[in-house]
């Protein structure tokens, strides 16, 4: 639509608008050979999730800067889930008991 724009981000806020209704506008068109164009529904809602996810993300894979989203919710690093050690495996040959991480230190 704008040539001279690189980059959504780079666009005017008049322009950005622009290319978000046109989104809604081409929902009725028919599309191509794989079917109707993806409408400004589809678009909201895969950004509204993925902004969900990356809010609510482990901070170990990129998202969430400084476990803000889990702050919000009041979950805690430490109330992981993990499966007690031993409870699936204490018949594996070779298995012992992990210390734990109290009596490391």
């Amino acid at each position: 639509m704008f040539p001279n724009g690189a980059k959504f981000s780079s666009l005017t806020s008049q322009q950005q608008d622009e290319v978000l209704h046109s989104l809604d506008e081409n929902a009725s068109s028919p599309g191509g050979p794989s079917g109707p164009a993806p409408g400004a529904q589809n678009f909201f809602e895969t950004l509204r999730q993925h902004t969900i996810a990356g809010f609510l993300i482990d901070p170990d894979y990129g998202g969430n800067d400084s476990g803000a989203g889990w702050k919000v919710i009041g979950r805690e690093r430490e109330h992981m889930f993990q499966a007690p050690f031993g409870f699936y495996d204490t018949d594996y040959p070779g298995w012992q008991l992990m210390p734990k991480e109290a009596d490391k230190k």
